[in-house]
């Protein structure tokens, strides 16, 4: 399987890699992304997917030192 390696552009230092998809793939997923979104939309109610997307924001601004931390210790 191949893997593109992501490297920091100001140090030259490899980071993660993530396996790399295939046409077919990319299309099969966002595909069944779609039919996830649409079946999603279809079950909710536009007062509860902003219900929910506030409760996401809320959680960001709770955890938010926490959510810092991680990216400075994954990011130098």
């Amino acid at each position: 399987m191949n893997k593109y390696v992501v490297t920091n552009p100001a140090t030259g230092t490899s980071g993660p890699s993530f396996a790399l998809a295939t046409d077919d793939e990319v299309a099969k997923a966002i595909a069944a992304a779609d039919r996830a979104h649409t079946e999603f939309s279809r079950r909710t109610s536009v007062a509860e997917r902003a219900a929910l997307m506030q409760r996401v924001a809320d959680l960001h601004t709770e955890r938010r030192e926490h959510l810092a931390e991680s990216h400075r210790a994954r990011n130098g």
